[in-house]
């Protein structure tokens, strides 16, 4: 196991940066540490215009039992951002797992559900063109 923590984009960014019309409200990152000090699995830091996420560094199947414990549902959009996939070994298969938290996504991130389901309509971990636009005129909805 790692002994450095790893920084990944997390939220609306790592989805919608770069499109026209997309300004958020704060930026979420997700820091996972090998060796936590202080926690158990999760701590979080919230200021001014940033989240901070801290998780133990753990196998992917772990996370996803955790995430089905203990909620809260939109913590599901963690797991849609590729990087961290791909760093903790979760495939599109496991993803299929959270089902149920996509059901209880609240309105303002309902934007996650389609980028779920174009997940696992391709079967990777890639939204084509039209479905991050599709995605992003989700989050839009409920986000002025």
């Amino acid at each position: 196991m790692m002994n450095t923590d790893i920084l990944i984009t997390i939220g609306s960014r790592a989805f919608f940066e770069g499109m026209e019309g997309f300004h958020p409200k704060d930026t979420d990152l997700l820091i996972l540490q090998a060796k936590p000090s202080g926690y158990r699995y999760v701590k979080q830091i919230h200021m001014s215009g940033r989240c901070i996420y801290y998780w133990r560094l753990m196998a992917g199947v772990e996370y996803i039992d955790y995430a089905l414990q203990k909620g809260p549902a939109m913590q599901v959009g963690k797991f849609l951002v590729p990087e961290f996939t791909r760093v903790v070994g979760i495939s599109v298969s496991d993803l299929q797992r959270l089902h149920p938290l996509i059901d209880r996504l609240d309105r303002a991130h309902h934007y996650e559900q389609v980028i779920f389901e174009s997940y696992i309509a391709n079967g990777s971990f890639s939204l084509s063109t039209g479905q991050r636009c599709a995605a992003f005129a989700e989050y839009k909805k409920f986000r002025p």
